[in-house]
């Protein structure tokens, strides 16, 4: 039993990390196309690019299901795969409670990128990127803090983890990391800001969606409707915007953003933010490898991914503050988690020992 479980919680651990390498990863590829195509259209191709791969890959299980039960002339078995491409859709018409978690996921599926990619374009640090989301997994932890001394020690989290975001940005230098001055970074905190809220959602979606049966579907019905909403605001921006000559920067892509480089790193960014973080993900919450508290805990590493991932995919150059600031995000945010798992763990014992 006692391996079993330390065998569960080890590949659990293995997926997490797995997930935010990739989730980073994404970001870092997407931001080779920034330049070029901007964010709003970044971020569209890659949703459009992993939704593809994901839909592709969905839809021949079930054709190599259907073609298998047709073989062998099982009519119980063609049936069960009918049951299971008409529960595709399902979930959004006859189970009112999945319908609403479907629409947070695709919302915050639709929000959580652009908005990353759009931090990314005005910071121009991945790590400050990563640092600033850090704080939306921290603030659900926080939220499940109980306990007056606790609760005091975790509000440092939050400050410490601010000073870090300082260090990152830089403000008070004329040439800090942002692309455009003082304005670009506070556009980007902003963006930043955002993307940690609906990256907080997301996370608590997904927790919530293993509540309920063919979670798979459901993740992947959200994803597509995310990927659906996001293509028609960026056509319609994007059209509207060349119809009337206005270039805004992180919207309107340059006169020739498509060309092959542009159409590969958003294809590598779908593929692993759509595709192999959403899959690990659901792994995680399906089988109940990790709780989503424990999962958050993992998201302490974004700064220091998103700080190493910068620097070998885009050629940033951190400095020895940067490095400070994502050890301190880092060690603010394991502070954050740790007190959550410490309230947690003593508001167990009671029930135990009742």
């Amino acid at each position: 039993m006692l391996i079993a479980k330390l065998t569960r919680s080890t590949l659990g651990v293995v997926l997490a990390l797995g997930t935010f390498a990739a989730v980073v990863a994404a970001q870092a590829a997407g931001g080779h196309a920034n330049g070029a195509a901007g964010p709003l259209v970044a971020a569209t191709l890659a949703a459009i690019f992993g939704t593809v791969v994901l839909s592709v890959q969905t839809g021949w299980g079930m054709l190599t299901r259907l073609a298998k039960a047709l073989r062998s002339g099982d009519a119980a078995a063609v049936r069960a795969v009918s049951r299971d491409a008409g529960a595709v859709i399902r979930p959004l018409f006859s189970q009112p409670a999945t319908r609403r978690l479907i629409i947070r996921m695709s919302i915050s599926r639709a929000l959580v990128t652009p908005l990353t990619l759009g931090a990314l374009y005005f910071l121009w640090s991945l790590g400050a990127v990563n640092a600033i989301m850090a704080v939306g997994p921290m603030g659900v932890a926080l939220m499940s803090i109980k306990g007056s001394s606790q609760r005091w020690l975790s509000a440092a989290a939050p400050i410490g983890a601010f000073a870090g975001v300082l260090c990152l940005t830089r403000f008070w230098e004329s040439e800090g990391p942002g692309r455009f001055g003082t304005w670009g970074l506070l556009i980007g905190g902003l963006l930043a800001a955002g993307a940690a809220a609906t990256y907080a959602n997301l996370l608590l979606t997904f927790e919530e969606m293993g509540d309920y049966p063919r979670m798979s579907v459901n993740v992947a019905l959200g994803g597509i409707l995310g990927t659906v909403t996001i293509t028609i605001v960026a056509a319609v921006t994007v059209t509207a915007l060349a119809a009337t000559g206005q270039a805004v920067p992180g919207i309107t892509p340059d006169g020739h953003w498509l060309t092959w480089p542009v159409l590969g790193w958003t294809f590598l960014s779908g593929l692993l933010l759509q595709f192999v973080a959403q899959k690990t993900q659901t792994w995680i919450y399906g089988w109940r490898l990790l709780s989503q508290r424990t999962f958050s805990v993992f998201t302490a590493f974004e700064p220091v991914m998103g700080t190493l991932m910068g620097w070998a995919m885009l050629s940033q150059q951190p400095s020895g503050l940067d490095w400070f600031g994502t050890g301190l995000v880092f060690g603010m945010a394991s502070l954050c988690y740790y007190q959550a798992e410490l309230s947690k763990t003593r508001s167990l014992k009671p029930q135990a020992a009742n």
